[in-house]
């Protein structure tokens, strides 16, 4: 008698740890939250007085947008996607055989949506959703 509810405790036990969407909301708590680009502002080109050709990239990844023309005072809107704790920097194209110029790097945080990048002799805002 005692063996078999022993049997039956153990499995009412795993029925509780396998509860639908427990495994699944513990996962998404772990994942990274998506985040939106929304806009990118050229406050100072790097290639002055020229406009820089802007490009995002994913440090040690691949480019998410650009490159794009951008002078002085120009937004663009570039609605791409980044995750919480991803490192991302905002470089100037310099063309076939240019070296690219490095404007800056942010690690996006959670709950921060505007960062100022500056380097290089140039300024841009990025704003995050």
């Amino acid at each position: 008698m005692r063996s078999t509810t022993r049997v039956g405790l153990a499995a009412s036990a795993a029925l509780v740890c396998l509860a639908p969407g427990a495994a699944v909301a513990a996962t998404e708590a772990e994942s990274p939250a998506a985040r939106t680009i929304t806009k990118i502002t050229c406050f100072n080109t790097q290639d002055w007085p020229a406009a820089d050709e802007t490009f995002i990239r994913v440090t040690g990844g691949a480019n998410l947008w650009g490159p794009e023309h951008m002078p002085d005072n120009v937004s663009k809107h570039p609605h791409v996607t980044v995750h919480d704790g991803t490192t991302i920097g905002i470089w100037d194209d310099d063309g076939p055989g240019g070296l690219d110029d490095l404007i800056g790097r942010v690690k996006v945080k959670p709950g921060k949506n505007s960062y100022d990048i500056q380097g290089n002799g140039a300024s841009y805002a990025l704003y995050i959703r």
